[in-house]
């Protein structure tokens, strides 16, 4: 049978690309451990850099709680 397609919420992206960020060394490994392709993690990680759709709003939420 065929794997079933998780979809990630813009939280759980924001979560995965800033945890990744610290195993950059070890990027593929750390991408099969959570069941991504390392090239949707890059993916990812050029929206969170360019304020993409969805992940914007989540920055602008973590960059309020940090504030507020």
């Amino acid at each position: 049978m065929g794997k079933i397609k998780h979809s990630y919420s813009p939280e759980e992206k924001v979560v995965i690309v800033l945890e990744g960020l610290s195993y950059l060394d070890w990027i593929a490994k750390y991408c099969r451990s959570k069941g991504i392709r390392d090239t949707l993690f890059y993916k990812w990680k050029n929206q969170l850099e360019k304020g993409g759709k969805g992940i914007k709003q989540i920055k602008d939420c973590m960059a309020y709680n940090e504030i507020g």
